[in-house]
């Protein structure tokens, strides 16, 4: 699978599609070759998706040790990117949803970690915009999570 994505400014991105192991995936964003993001999954036959994390790259999340440290590594000028508020986070689940429909899959499920609940407070509802629900904690689920999320594919 290779494809393209354009965020809300028509900007294009390079999406593929990595197979790690036997059930684990990962799906990639890239601009010109420069990572942008990523959503990580697993598939749990016959028909579960187990929904990983999704990232896009803000540079300016890192600590500033390790901006300094890029820096010191002889780089003169540190460009800081952010990817995020491009719309760039819903066409990458939106893809993961596609390949899970493609995939013959009926489910997928996921966890929110309390960091990741404080770090982007929306996140729930955003999840919730694109058809997931709440719900009980599910088999193998990410022990303390602070919710668990899943959305019924048709």
């Amino acid at each position: 699978m290779k494809k393209s994505i354009t965020d809300k400014y028509g900007q294009e991105y390079q999406v593929s599609l990595v197979k790690i192991s036997d059930h684990l995936y990962r799906m990639k964003i890239k601009q010109q070759k420069e990572y942008v993001g990523e959503a990580k999954f697993l598939l749990r036959m016959p028909d579960i998706m187990i929904l990983g994390d999704i990232q896009i790259r803000n540079d300016f999340d890192l600590p500033e040790s390790v901006i300094e440290e890029i820096m010191q590594r002889g780089r003169k000028r540190c460009e800081h990117k952010n990817y995020r508020e491009r719309g760039l986070g819903t066409a990458l689940l939106e893809e993961v949803i596609t390949f899970g429909r493609q995939t013959g899959l009926k489910r997928i499920y996921g966890s929110a970690m309390k960091k990741d609940i404080i770090r982007t407070p929306h996140l729930l509802e955003w999840y919730g915009r694109h058809g997931f629900s709440r719900c009980d904690p599910y088999p193998n689920c990410i022990a303390g999570a602070e919710a668990w999320i899943c959305k019924e594919l048709n």
